[in-house]
């Protein structure tokens, strides 16, 4: 009958690597370089005036990206509520089949389709 092995804990199994860790944490050494890593990290580099510049470029495109969008969310109601009454106009309380359909454009985008048919007219 083979012999069974002691089953023993982490803590009593490895005490010598335990008390080395803990050696080490507590020592002089240790405790300065956790200190001055950690005030290097509060430490902000101050800006070039290069790199100020090249911020600013970047702000300022940024800026003119998001006026263009509020041009757009401005402009695109109106388009469509433009469309709508058109539409409504035409198919004015005739019946009518929509048709949609949910595809992909050339960039992977979900594009929706909606075609209204009434008779041999289609919008």
């Amino acid at each position: 009958m083979p012999k069974k092995q002691k089953t023993s804990s982490v803590f009593t199994r490895y005490w010598k690597r335990k008390s080395t860790v803990d050696n080490h944490c507590k020592s002089q050494k240790h405790v300065i370089d956790v200190r001055s890593q950690k005030e290097s990290q509060n430490k902000t580099q101050q800006l070039t005036l290069s790199s100020t510049q090249a911020v600013s470029e970047s702000k300022k495109q940024l800026i003119e990206d998001q006026t263009f969008l509020l041009k757009k969310q401005n402009y695109l109601p109106s388009v469509f509520d433009k469309h709508f009454q058109s539409l409504k106009l035409l198919f004015d309380s005739k019946p009518v089949a929509i048709i949609m359909d949910e595809t992909t454009d050339d960039c992977a985008r979900s594009v929706v389709n909606t075609l209204f048919c009434y008779r041999n007219e289609t919008k």
